[in-house]
């Protein structure tokens, strides 16, 4: 299984982080925490399901820039290519993602957030 955290909240969580001083590691065990609690599934069932943690710093990343998506003429289905998931372990969500054309909104983020939750409930059912 593979989770991977973005959105407006990754902007600035790098910064946070460091100043606070803390780890991957210690950020990895509460994700673990965290993800055993939502699954109701003990820390070492879903830690024996992630097969590896990372981070990116997106506000220093010289090729995100604060952008959002939109799709160019052609791409109206790119949203829905973008959501589905892979093989059943690798489930996507943000803004980009959103149904319908209705992309680029944080209201967008957090339902497509939702979705790949459900998904992945279904896929570990």
């Amino acid at each position: 299984m593979v989770v991977i955290g973005a959105g407006a909240a990754g902007l600035t969580a790098p910064r946070t982080l460091q100043e606070a001083g803390v780890s991957v590691a210690v950020l990895e065990a509460r994700t673990i925490t965290a993800l055993a609690r939502v699954l109701r599934l003990s820390r070492a069932r879903v830690r024996g399901l992630v097969d590896a943690v990372w981070t990116h710093d997106w506000e220093h990343d010289p090729y995100a820039r604060g952008a959002y998506s939109y799709q160019l003429v052609g791409g109206a289905d790119a949203p829905e290519a973008l959501a589905r998931p892979i093989r059943r372990t690798l489930f996507f969500a943000g803004e980009a993602t959103g149904a319908g054309g209705d992309t680029s909104t944080v209201d967008v983020a957090i339902a497509s957030g939702r979705r790949a939750a459900r998904q992945l409930l279904r896929a570990l059912a």
